[in-house]
C-alpha cells in the first residue's frame, strides 16, 4: 500500500499500535470523532518473485478515546479515500493489481490495474453498502487518488401534478412481508436468535445505477487520477452524471426507485421459493418413507402410488401402505407436516399479494413516467426498451398471479389430504380396538386425489422453481409479441376458443384403474403422469414463461439497459453542448457496479 509523505501526516492522538499505520488528512470524519486508519494486511508468497493480491486492512478508531470501533479486510490497494459530507459513509477507492512476478520490471515501472473501483463503507459496521467501477485511465500513474465530496447547490427536483411519481409517493411503500412463523413444537426450546444482515442491495442489482442515501441536497463525488486534470463525477458516488439539471436528476431519482422496487421483488421471491422448497422437503421425506415401504414389499414406486389411490376410494390397501400408515406415520409427524405445507402456501400467497405484486405495479408506473418523457423530448430514452420493458412486466404480473391460485389451489387441497391420513389412522385405531363407533370422513374425494396426483408425488412448483437455470432470461421478442396481441385479436381469439365443441376423445372419462382377480389394483398411468424419481428434482423439459425467475430477470436486464443507456446518451449530449476547458476538465465515463 502507498504511505503518505512525511509533511502529509497530521498528529492528532497517541494511539499505540503494533505495526505501521497510514493516517492521511482525509481520514478524519467531518461530523463525528472517528479516523479511519490503514495498514497492509500483508501479501501470501506463492512462489520466488509472486505474490499473491494484496489486501489492506481498514480500521476505524475514536480520536479521544483511542478505541477502536471496527476493522475491516479490503480486497486490493486502497490509493484513495474521503468521508461523505454527513460522515455516514467512506468512500475508498481500491486498485487491483495482477498477481505476476515483479521481477520482469523496471524499478520505476509498475503493472497497470486490472480494475479500480470506489467502495462506499457503513461508519456504523464497516460494511461495503455500494462499490462501483471506474474507467482506467490509458495513461495513469501510480500514486494517491484525489477524492473530494461537494456539493454544486442544486436540489433535487419536486414530482410535478399529476406524474407518477406523485402517484407513487402518495401510495404506502411495499415492504418485504416475513415469512409467518410455525408453531412452535418444543415450546421448553430457546427461540433461534435471527441473524442481521447487511443494508445492501441484491447481487443481482448490482450492474443497475443507483443512489446512496444523500442529505437534502445532492452531493457529488469527485474522483481524479494521479497526474491527470479531469475528474470523474458520480452523483451520491454511484451515479454518472455530468451536471445536476433536473432532467439528470430526475432519471438518476427514478433509477434509484426502480433499484428499490426491484430489491423488494427479488428478495420477495427468494421467500416465496424458501418457503416452497421447505414445505416439499417435508413431502419428500413421506413420499421417500412410502417408496421405502413399498420396495421392502417388492412393490414399484407407481404401483405403490396405485396402491394409495385405492385406498382412497375404497378402504382397503396392500401392506407397504398400511404399514406406513400404520407404524411410520403419528399424529405428531402429520401435524408438523400439515404445518409446514400450510405455512409454504400461506407465504407465498401473502409474498406476492403484499410485497412483489405492489413493487411490480410501482415499477410499471415509474416505466410509464420514463416514457412520458421520451414523449416530451426531456430526456433522450429509448422508447422500444422501455414497451419491451412493461411487456414484460406484465407478462411477469400474470405469472405472479397464477402461482397465487396455485398455492391457494394447492393449500386446499394439502389440507384435505391431511384430513384424510387422519381419518385413515382413526380407522385403523379404531378397528384394532375392536370399537362400535366408526369415524366419520370430513374431506373431500376430489381434492384429495388432486394432491396426491400432483403435490405429492410431483409438485406444479417444481416448474415455477427449477433447480437450475435460475439466471436464464426469456427470449423477448417472442415473449413480447405473445403478450402485446390487439385487444380485438385476443378478443376474437377467446370467442373462438369459448365456441368451439370438445372433441369425443375428450368426453369420454379416461380409465383411472383395473382390479385384477387377486384384489390388487394397477393403475393406467402415462409416464409424464408419475414421473421417475429423478423428474421430481428436475424437469426434463423446462417451461421458462411459467418460471418467474426468468421474468424478472429478464425485466432486471431491460431496466439496467433503458437506465445505462439514458446516462451514456445524457452525458455525450452534454460533452456536445459544452465542448471547451470546462468540458477537459469534468469527464464522466461509463461506470458499472462491481
Amino acid at each position: 500500500m502507498l504511505f503518505p509523505d512525511s509533511n502529509s501526516f497530521t498528529r492528532l492522538a497517541t494511539i499505540s499500535r503494533d505495526q505501521p499505520h497510514a493516517l492521511y488528512p482525509q481520514a478524519c470524519n467531518p461530523t463525528m470523532d472517528l479516523v479511519a486508519l490503514l495498514s497492509s494486511a500483508g501479501n501470501n508468497v506463492k512462489g520466488k518473485g509472486r505474490a499473491d493480491q494484496s489486501s489492506t486492512k481498514v480500521e476505524l478508531w475514536r480520536m479521544m478515546s483511542g478505541g477502536k470501533v471496527w476493522e475491516a479486510d479490503v480486497n486490493g490497494e486502497v490509493e484513495g479515500l474521503a468521508w461523505s459530507r454527513d460522515g455516514l459513509q467512506l468512500s475508498l477507492l481500491i486498485v487491483k493489481y495482477p498477481s505476476l512476478p515483479s521481477s520482469f520490471l523496471q524499478p520505476s515501472e509498475h503493472w497497470r490495474p486490472v480494475s479500480v473501483t470506489v467502495d462506499h463503507l457503513s461508519v456504523h459496521s464497516g460494511h461495503v453498502i455500494k462499490s462501483v467501477s471506474l474507467d482506467i485511465p490509458d495513461k495513469l500513474e501510480r500514486g494517491w487518488w484525489d477524492m473530494e465530496w461537494t456539493s454544486e447547490g442544486a436540489s433535487w427536483p419536486k414530482p410535478s401534478n399529476g406524474s407518477r411519481m406523485l402517484l407513487i409517493d402518495s401510495l404506502p411503500r411495499p415492504t418485504i412481508v416475513e415469512p409467518p412463523k410455525p408453531a412452535n413444537m418444543l415450546p421448553f426450546a430457546l427461540p433461534a436468535v435471527a441473524k442481521t444482515e447487511n443494508p445492501t442491495a441484491h447481487p443481482k442489482l448490482t450492474h443497475l445505477p443507483s443512489l446512496l442515501p444523500s442529505p437534502v441536497d445532492p452531493d457529488v463525488l469527485l474522483v481524479s487520477s494521479p497526474g491527470s486534470s479531469t475528474q470523474q463525477r458520480l452523483l451520491t458516488g454511484t451515479f454518472p452524471l455530468p451536471a445536476l439539471t433536473p432532467q439528470y436528476l430526475s432519471l438518476a431519482l427514478a433509477s434509484e426507485r426502480l433499484s428499490g422496487y426491484l430489491d423488494i421483488v427479488l428478495r420477495g421471491l427468494e421467500a416465496a421459493e424458501h418457503a416452497f422448497r421447505e414445505g416439499e422437503k417435508q413431502t419428500m421425506i413421506w413420499r421417500e418413507d412410502l417408496e421405502a415401504c413399498a420396495e421392502q414389499q417388492g412393490m414399484t414406486r407407481d404401483q405403490v402410488h396405485a396402491d394409495l389411490f385405492r385406498l382412497l376410494m375404497t378402504g382397503r390397501s396392500d401392506v407397504a401402505v398400511s404399514e406406513w400408515l400404520g407404524k411410520n406415520l403419528t399424529a405428531r409427524t402429520i401435524a408438523k407436516w400439515e404445518q409446514a405445507l400450510d405455512t409454504a402456501y400461506a407465504t407465498i400467497r401473502k409474498v406476492i399479494s403484499e410485497s412483489i405484486s405492489p413493487a411490480l405495479e410501482r415499477i410499471v408506473l415509474l416505466l410509464e413516467e420514463m416514457q412520458g418523457w421520451v414523449e416530451a423530448a426531456s430526456l433522450a430514452l429509448d422508447k422500444a426498451a422501455i414497451e419491451t420493458a412493461l411487456s414484460l412486466c406484465a407478462g411477469f404480473a400474470t405469472a405472479l398471479e397464477t402461482m397465487r391460485q396455485d398455492a391457494s389451489h394447492e393449500a386446499y387441497c394439502a389440507a384435505e389430504f391431511m384430513k384424510w391420513l387422519k381419518y385413515e389412522m382413526t380407522r385403523t385405531t379404531a378397528a384394532d380396538q375392536s370399537s362400535d363407533a366408526a369415524p366419520t370422513s370430513m374431506h373431500d374425494l376430489k381434492y384429495t386425489w388432486a394432491f396426491i396426483q400432483t403435490a405429492f408425488v410431483a409438485s406444479p412448483f417444481q416448474i415455477r422453481f427449477p433447480n437450475k437455470g435460475r439466471d436464464d432470461i426469456l427470449d423477448v421478442p417472442d415473449s413480447v409479441t405473445a403478450l402485446s396481441r390487439p385487444l380485438d385479436v385476443l378478443l376474437n381469439e377467446t370467442a373462438a376458443k369459448l365456441d368451439r365443441s370438445a372433441p369425443a376423445d375428450d368426453l369420454s372419462s379416461p380409465p383411472l384403474a383395473s382390479v385384477s382377480f387377486d384384489n390388487s389394483i394397477s393403475m393406467e398411468l402415462a409416464t409424464e403422469d408419475v414421473p421417475e424419481p429423478s423428474h421430481l428434482e428436475q424437469p426434463a423439459e423446462r417451461k421458462k414463461m411459467e418460471e418467474p425467475w426468468t421474468w424478472l430477470n429478464s425485466v432486471i436486464q431491460k431496466c439496467d439497459e433503458i437506465v445505462s443507456e439514458a446516462a451514456r446518451n445524457a452525458t455525450q449530449q452534454w460533452s456536445m453542448e459544452h465542448r471547451g476547458p470546462l468540458a477537459d476538465r469534468f469527464r464522466v465515463g461509463t461506470v458499472s457496479a462491481k
